[in-house]
């Protein structure tokens, strides 16, 4: 791969023609030294399940499921969106030999994203024969922040992945270029091998045929000296291999795409919403200030999605100026717009998905080959009237990096537990009820005794009577002399028609706290910990406490 040489540019900013292996090692630098502090960082969310639950990675006995099924699949239900086989390949492949190290797997993380930044240097040297924009191509996508929550989360290994695999399938499908149309046997083998792999990671790599042969009938160098038969056989492999998975998929897995659990919106409705996702995708690829694990969709309220259906109306309309404008004066990195576009368009389906940073991973190489030309090209201008003005563009552009870095090392902390990214993620986007609901549910298996009274109390107002009293009867086990457990309780018998039930637990809650449900002293209170439970067993609660007229209007029993 690194065998070809790389030419120096001849229209950048005029790097000093250093060694490919000095700029790939400082590239490795740059891509992995922001992310260091993801080692330190747990298994989060997901990845509890995908990971240390899952079935088909604590044992090498399930590589047909892991195939042909959903990566879901071990905890039953229909077959979801989710055909993942090379992620838990991967989980396979390090469990066996790390054991549950959230290091290993983290780790994995920072050398794949490595592995992409150098992948991406090659490609883009290949592709615009130029060695300065190849190297600031690189470095924009390594430090751009947007990649942290596909770096530092094991769960979005699948963004790295699919990333790689696509640039090492297109760098590929650049050698493929022969004199007299020709291509090479050799390449072509790998594009198919690479192309496979994609595939395997995420279904968003079917993106990359119509990619390839906009290029090759748009921007390849040798598109005027082949014929429209040469150029297909170029990319055909890419698209008979897309057809072939998405047969495989309606095989093994029932629908390419299941209804099970998608939104119904259409229309009008549809396309407000993909432009809307436009726009806040090209505003965090622009400003990537404020980072969210998990942002709603506000489809039942398209109001609230109106200023971004605009900026990303406005942002159409700006690619569209950039991409006329360049169209005659330098076609190829007009073809940056066309890879962030056709790429992104499967994360613009509001039915299929949501807005996730981590979706921007691939179609940001677009994003970052039209900013290397810019900065190539504004280099090259103030280059040339002042060295002045050069060196401090150049020192912006430094300050710019060190910037990026620290909202990289800050973001990766999000990420380093569950109760850190839950709270983060709620601060950030307070309308995330999913995240809510791991929240409660992370609290609820830490024993937190008033969340799980809480849910009670919940299923109690739903008139889920019977797991009412499963999760308050768990709480005042947790918590014997926890007063408005036993109060909740002793209500949800009561509106089961179980009034001797119901008396005793508030008669409970009355001699836990007496005085208006004032909690005792921390001495009295040690003691009635030890000899509620017996109270309880024995059903000696104080009968002095209260008076049947007092427990009959509390109960409203007849």
């Amino acid at each position: 791969m690194s065998g070809e040489a790389i030419r120096p540019s001849s229209a950048g900013c005029g790097i000093s023609p250093v060694s490919d292996r000095l700029l790939i090692g400082s590239l490795i630098l740059c891509a992995a030294l922001p992310y260091l502090n993801t080692l330190c960082n747990g298994f989060v969310y997901d990845d509890v399940t995908q990971v240390l639950h899952n079935p088909y990675v604590s044992t090498v006995h399930h590589l047909k499921e892991i195939l042909t099924t959903d990566v879901w699949s071990y905890r039953g239900g229909a077959p979801g969106l989710y055909y993942r086989p090379l992620m838990t390949l991967g989980y396979l492949l390090c469990f066996q030999a790390f054991g549950p190290s959230p290091f290993a797997f983290h780790l994995i993380n920072v050398a794949l994203y490595a592995a992409i930044v150098v992948l991406l240097f090659l490609v883009t040297a290949r592709m615009f024969q130029d060695r300065t924009l190849a190297l600031l191509a690189a470095a924009a996508f390594a430090l751009h922040p947007i990649h942290t929550e596909p770096v530092a989360w094991i769960g979005a290994v699948t963004e790295l992945e699919l990333t790689f695999f696509c640039l090492l399938t297109f760098w590929f499908f650049l050698a493929l270029e022969q004199p007299h149309g020709g291509h090479s046997l050799a390449a072509q083998a790998g594009m198919v091998c690479s192309f496979v792999l994609a595939l395997l990671s995420k279904e968003q790599a079917i993106t990359l045929a119509p990619v390839a042969m906009i290029y090759e009938h748009g921007y390849r160098g040798d598109r005027h000296d082949t014929s429209p038969l040469q150029k297909i056989r170029r990319y055909r492999p890419l698209w008979l291999l897309t057809v072939l998975y998405v047969l495989f998929r309606i095989r093994f897995l029932g629908v390419f795409v299941p209804a099970a659990g998608r939104l119904s919106i259409k229309g009008v409705e549809w396309w407000f919403c993909a432009v809307a996702l436009i726009g806040q995708y090209l505003w965090k690829l622009v400003w990537p200030i404020h980072l969210c694990a998990f942002q709603m969709p506000h489809v039942e309220d398209l109001g609230q999605m109106l200023g971004s259906a605009i900026g990303g109306l406005l942002g159409l309309a700006g690619l569209g100026w950039v991409f006329w404008a360049l169209w005659k004066r330098d076609r190829l990195p007009t073809f940056g717009l066309v890879w962030l576009l056709v790429t992104l368009a499967p994360a613009l389906n509001i039915n299929w998905t949501t807005f996730a940073e981590r979706y921007v991973c691939l179609p940001s190489i677009g994003f970052s080959w039209l900013l290397a030309w810019v900065l190539s090209r504004l280099g090259a201008v103030v280059g040339k009237r002042s060295q002045g003005a050069y060196r401090a563009a150049a020192g912006a552009l430094c300050l710019i990096a060190v910037f990026c870095v620290g909202r990289i090392v800050r973001r990766n902390r999000d990420w380093h537990d569950n109760l850190t990214l839950f709270t983060r993620t709620l601060a950030a986007s307070p309308d995330a009820w999913p995240i809510y609901n791991e929240l409660g549910q992370m609290y609820y298996d830490q024993g937190n005794v008033k969340v799980v009274a809480n849910l009670g109390l919940s299923c109690m107002a739903l008139k889920q009577y019977e797991e009412a009293v499963i999760l308050l009867l768990g709480a005042v086990q947790m918590a014997p002399l926890y007063t408005e457990a036993r109060i909740s309780l002793g209500m949800t018998y009561a509106e089961m028609g179980e009034y001797d039930l119901a008396e005793n637990q508030l008669r409970i809650a009355l001699w836990c706290s007496p005085l208006g449900w004032q909690r005792p002293p921390v001495g009295a209170r040690a003691a009635r910990q030890r000899h509620a439970p017996h109270a309880l067993a024995q059903h000696r609660s104080p009968l002095h406490l209260v008076g049947r007229r007092g427990l009959a209007h509390l109960l409203r029993r007849p």
